[in-house]
């Protein structure tokens, strides 16, 4: 499959884009722009941007300079005018999240400069995204070109060149607005019909659900060999320190905080109702609001975790930190922190994620989409629940479920003389 086929193809799971030439869309049109004090943004083009990406869209900038072909004006006089444009946008609330450049000169026949696709594909394969469903907002016939190059839906606005391109060019754009603001309510208008009429249509329904599942499986599937040791060890770690009293604290952000609050339910109440087992101690340090709140707003969010470990966590307790970004600040200090305690760690991350080097267990799942991953995440979760069952309670008879601990030390520990009759320790 060549390298454009495969950039086009991202499928729903693929994030959708809006496109944007810089000159006479963003900024005022001046003619080979070098001087970063010229640089003027639209009325109304900060708050576009910003509109945009409350649509959940990536805003990308693509723009042909071909003043550094012809030598009018050198890569560093285009990087100090991209600086500037950003600082403005940023004293408005906005920012673009990525702009590609194409440096050369019309006669140098290169892929990159528009009506060419491959500064957008480019950018869909460095960020991921579904060309097909994305935007483009221009005011030449290049970038309506370049538009159906990549099969994006084309907005003309009439500021820079638009008007001329309007008069003198074949119309091959979807829509032709005055300005970046307007093109905004379009891009909008075409999202919320998308969203209806694609899922009214039992074929695109059936296709997201088909490779939703096959996504989530390809991940569990490539990820159940190589996980196998990281998985038993975690399992390994928890049941050895409960066994000597300890308690399994949880931290995360996000569908994470959800993740170790679901698990630590799990270990209190149970996994499965066919082994009615005693309480195994676990506590989520994402539950209480009170003193989450209270911190958050007195120091700030970075310590929230490491502040309860510090209270709550003892030697020989685990911490188990979940982060499907690998890097969440918090959740990093909280190892940390646990650490020089003597509390052993679990990483339950993404491949290559930062927390993963601080944890005496990783478990790092190869997942480019976080919804796959959190699915992937869920699986492994309830894995380490029933091996931890496995290994305390293997060989244990049906019991009650519910009797007084032994509270020596001020800790939860599990029995080892218990009225329903046990084996030996399970040999997982």
């Amino acid at each position: 499959m060549s390298a454009q086929t495969d950039s086009r193809k991202k499928g729903p799971w693929g994030r959708k884009a809006v496109f944007l030439d810089r000159d006479g869309v963003i900024l005022e049109e001046r003619g080979y722009l070098a001087n970063p004090d010229e640089v003027i943004l639209l009325d109304g083009a900060a708050s576009a941007i910003r509109m945009m990406a409350d649509l959940g869209l990536r805003v990308v900038v693509v723009t042909n300079q071909s003043g550094i072909g012809r030598g009018f004006f050198t890569e560093e006089d285009y990087r100090r005018v991209k600086d500037r444009m950003d600082t403005l946008l940023a004293l408005r609330g906005a920012k673009t999240d990525a702009e590609y450049c194409c440096p050369h000169a019309p006669w140098e026949s290169c892929s990159c400069r528009k009506p060419e696709p491959g500064l957008a594909l480019r950018a869909a394969g460095e960020l991921g995204l579904d060309l097909t469903g994305s935007f483009v907002v221009g005011d030449k016939a290049s970038d309506m070109e370049m538009s159906r190059e990549i099969g994006a839906r084309s907005i003309l606005v009439r500021t820079g060149y638009g008007l001329e391109t309007e008069r003198t060019s074949e119309p091959v754009w979807d829509a032709v607005v005055d300005g970046i603001g307007e093109a905004v309510e379009v891009i909008r208008g075409w999202i919320a019909e998308g969203r209806g009429e694609s899922l009214r249509k039992n074929d695109r329904g059936a296709t997201m659900i088909r490779e939703a599942f096959q996504e989530t499986a390809k991940v569990l599937l490539d990820f159940r060999d190589k996980g196998e040791k990281p998985i038993l060890d975690a399992a390994r770690l928890i049941a050895d320190s409960m066994e000597r009293g300890g308690t399994l604290l949880l931290c995360g952000n996000g569908g994470s905080a959800a993740d170790c609050q679901h698990m630590a339910a799990e270990f209190v109440c149970r996994l499965s109702a066919k082994r009615n087992r005693r309480a195994l101690p676990a506590l989520a340090l994402t539950t209480d609001t009170s003193f989450l709140t209270a911190f958050c707003n007195d120091y700030g969010f970075a310590d929230v975790f490491l502040r309860q470990v510090q209270a709550l966590g003892r030697p020989g307790d685990v911490l188990v930190g979940i982060s499907t970004g690998g890097t969440s600040e918090n959740v990093v200090r909280a190892m940390r922190e646990a650490r020089v305690i003597g509390i052993s760690t679990i990483a339950l991350t993404r491949r290559g994620g930062a927390i993963g080097s601080l944890a005496d267990v990783s478990i790092e799942i190869d997942a480019e989409e976080t919804a796959i991953l959190q699915n992937a995440h869920l699986a492994v979760e309830h894995v380490l629940c029933a091996l931890v069952e496995e290994i305390v309670f293997g060989g244990e008879e049906p019991c009650s479920g519910v009797r007084a601990n032994d509270h020596r030390d001020g800790r939860s520990r599990i029995h080892r003389e218990q009225p329903c009759g046990r084996a030996e320790r399970s040999g997982i």
